[in-house]
Formats: C-alpha cells, sequence, structure tokens
C-alpha cells in the first residue's frame, strides 16, 4: 500500500474515533426537568449525592453509574459521569481500532455512525 494511502487511512481512523469520543462524552448534558421520565434519572443521581446503598436502599435497574447512560447533570455526580462516559468512549474506540488494524484503518469511519444508533446522548438523535 502506498504510504500516502496509509497516512490517509490512519487520519480518517483517528478523525472518526475523535468523534465518537466527543459523541459519547456529554459534554452539555441534560439538566433536571418536570415529569416522569427525568424524575427517576434526578432521584438515581440524588440517591448516589446520598450515598445510599444499591440493591438494599434502592432497587432499580440502573447503578451507581447511571448519570453515565442517562447524561443527567447533577453536582455530585458530574465528574463520575465525565470520567465513565471517557472509559465508555475509550472501550468503544479501542474495539474499533482492534477491529481496523492493521490495514483497515478506514472502517473506523463507521464507528461514529454506529454509536449515534446506539446511544441516546449522540448529538444527531
Amino acid at each position: 500500500m502506498d504510504r500516502g494511502v496509509r497516512w490517509l487511512a490512519g487520519g480518517i481512523g483517528l478523525v472518526a474515533l475523535i468523534l465518537t469520543a466527543l459523541f459519547l462524552i456529554p459534554f452539555s448534558p441534560s439538566m433536571p426537568e418536570a415529569g416522569l421520565d427525568a424524575s427517576w434519572r434526578y432521584a438515581l443521581n440524588e440517591v448516589v449525592a446520598e450515598g445510599r446503598v444499591f440493591g438494599q436502599e434502592v432497587i432499580f435497574t440502573f447503578g451507581p453509574l447511571a448519570s453515565v447512560v442517562t447524561g443527567t447533570f447533577h453536582p455530585a455526580t458530574d465528574t463520575m459521569m465525565m470520567v465513565g462516559s471517557a472509559l465508555y468512549a475509550a472501550g468503544f474506540c479501542i474495539a474499533f481500532a482492534l477491529l481496523a488494524h492493521p490495514r483497515r484503518h478506514a472502517f473506523a469511519i463507521f464507528l461514529p455512525f454506529a454509536i449515534c444508533l446506539v446511544s441516546p446522548n449522540c448529538g444527531f438523535l
């Protein structure tokens, strides 16, 4: 493969990985609002902030990392949400980087589209 084509394919892969990280990390999280759907999101953040024990004091399908999935802002869980989302994004990026290595770096261009299909936090949905 020509050296220029390899650089182009690697650049496309790198841009795709960066876009995926930007899609998954909630830099502008949703704020708590009125209504049934938003109330459980805020309640789970409040439970984590109070230090309650999931499985004993709180029974719900999400655990203490619910803010990573929901993207709802709470001052006590904001750092946990950002770090958890960054780890989540890193996992996806590493998986697709391994899938695209060594000669299929351009395959990583599908990663942002795959994330948009499965992630409720994606900016396109």
